[in-house]
């Protein structure tokens, strides 16, 4: 009977070390005084700082064990607090078991935090021992920002906003579109633009590495996984057209050309209305030659978007829906829908795409319009 196997037996679990422990509950005194006694000697020995890895592995107890130790030794001096000590003292900072970072901590944190969102936690950890003198691990620190707060304060991909955006002549072409923007019927209104999606964002998925092997696994692509494609699209809340998102996928690039013959499409399939109005961003392929035929064809108005400022687009958050569905997707079940195919991205693309619902589209509507409305009344308010 293996080792892991008898301790299973006595409902115990065996460290990395070789050492029992019960899930949940505290060493036994006599196992910190070992612990304590091995520090207190590499101290002696003139060791700094002693080696918690080497105590760990002498002691059979996990690292942390030792840590927790450490700061009982540096807090009481010498003294070692039984269970019952540290549950009692769980109210009063700064001892063992206390809660370790105080209110003050926590506010010093999060104005670091709004400072500097890209600071490294060993960079929290050092402000944070110089403002408050208080001296905690990076976990904590972590653990803070994760679950301290209303929301999940994890490193995710920074919003990234050209500089231009902030020209006196953008800010004034940005309050005049919205000015205009806000006296529309909202159901009258499109939202267009392009999307460059790659095969490579569909079968770059995240596989856990084998803990057994170290392995990792692989997955079986297309022969032309690296294909790209282009998707123009069209969203609308108006529930009497025949879909919420008016989509088309291609393999060509998009240029004035292709957007024309798209254009061309959407009205051949009665996308637009009479005296609808479509909302498209600056790029050099919305031509002047497309504005005058679908007004002419359509009675159709373009309105161009103000200057970096995708965040009034609704159809932006669509992608984003249309990106994150596609990077969950599972493989397996698109090869089994779709066998012999290289095309997979762009049918997986088109089925999360006609999924989505009016509801979801009226979601994207609300949102945006939400931030122009504020942003509306905080210039009205300067």
């Amino acid at each position: 009977m293996s080792t892991r196997d008898f301790a299973a037996q006595h409902g115990a679990e065996v460290n990395m070390h070789g050492g029992f422990y019960i899930r949940g509950k505290a060493h036994s005194i006599m196992k910190k005084m070992h612990v304590a006694e091995k520090y207190i000697q590499a101290k002696n020995r003139g060791e700094q700082r002693p080696n918690h890895t080497r105590i760990a592995q002498q002691c059979q107890v996990s690292r942390g064990f030792v840590s927790k130790i450490e700061a009982e030794i540096l807090s009481n001096g010498q003294q070692i607090l039984t269970p019952e000590e540290i549950r009692a003292a769980t109210d009063r900072p700064g001892l063992p078991g206390a809660n370790s970072l105080t209110d003050l901590d926590r506010f010093i944190l999060v104005l670091l935090l709004e400072e500097k969102p890209y600071r490294l936690l060993r960079n929290y950890q050092q402000w944070l021992l110089y403002f408050t003198g208080t001296n905690v691990s990076t976990e904590t620190i972590s653990r803070f920002l994760k679950q301290g707060l209303p929301h999940k304060g994890s490193l995710v991909k920074p919003n990234l906003i050209p500089l231009d955006k902030f020209k006196i002549e953008n800010e004034i072409r940005a309050y005049e579109f919205l000015n205009v923007l806000r006296t529309l019927k909202t159901w009258k209104v499109i939202f267009g633009d392009e999307k460059s999606l790659k095969g490579e964002e569909f079968y770059s998925k995240r596989v856990r590495r084998n803990p057994v092997t170290g392995m990792v696994a692989s997955i079986l692509t297309g022969a032309d996984f690296r294909n790209k494609y282009s998707i123009t699209g069209f969203c609308s809340i108006n529930s009497d057209k025949s879909v919420p998102v008016w989509f088309r996928i291609h393999k060509q690039s998009n240029d004035a050309n292709e957007f024309m013959r798209t254009i061309k499409i959407a009205v051949e399939e009665g996308y637009f209305d009479e005296y609808d109005v479509l909302v498209l961003d600056n790029a050099a392929i919305h031509d002047e030659e497309m504005v005058r035929w679908l007004w002419k064809t359509k009675k159709v108005l373009v309105l161009f978007l103000p200057t970096r400022s995708p965040e009034f687009n609704p159809i932006e958050l669509i992608w984003r829906h249309l990106v994150s569905t596609l990077f969950s997707y599972p493989i397996d079940e698109a090869q089994r829908k779709y066998p012999s195919t290289s095309d997979l991205p762009a049918l997986v693309s088109r089925d999360i795409l006609e999924e989505v619902t009016f509801d979801i589209v009226e979601k994207c509507f609300k949102k945006c319009f939400a931030f122009i409305t504020e942003k509306l009344n905080d210039r009205d308010r300067n």
